[in-house]
């Protein structure tokens, strides 16, 4: 499993920790991770809006709240997607997007 953002480091080591058999990788931009984590996680400094540089078998995928920030939307979401097709177990790519406005006003 690849994750972006959350901030990256909180949601790949809770992931980790509730999944010990699981191998979890979070990408973020910026190399803010911490110095341990658990053995089953990884870290990867990188931009998904380029090339990825890695293995490409993802059994998921997951951006959260990052569709509105990237520039390549379309480009993102098929190295995303032939990521997981890859793998021979079935493969999800899940994001979340928020597109109303909320003021603290309440309008």
């Amino acid at each position: 499993m690849a994750s972006e953002s959350l901030p990256t480091m909180v949601l790949t080591l809770l992931v980790g920790e509730k999944y010990p058999s699981a191998s979890v990788r979070g990408i973020d931009l910026s190399p803010i991770q911490p110095v341990w984590v658990p053995p089953n996680v990884s870290f990867l400094v990188d931009d998904c809006e380029l090339d990825w540089m890695s293995d490409n078998e993802y059994d998921l995928v997951h951006f959260r709240f990052m569709i509105m920030i990237l520039k390549k939307v379309p480009i993102v979401l098929r190295n995303a997607y032939e990521c997981v097709a890859a793998v021979p177990s079935p493969a999800a790519l899940t994001y979340n997007v928020e597109n109303e406005c909320q003021w603290d006003d309440g309008y």
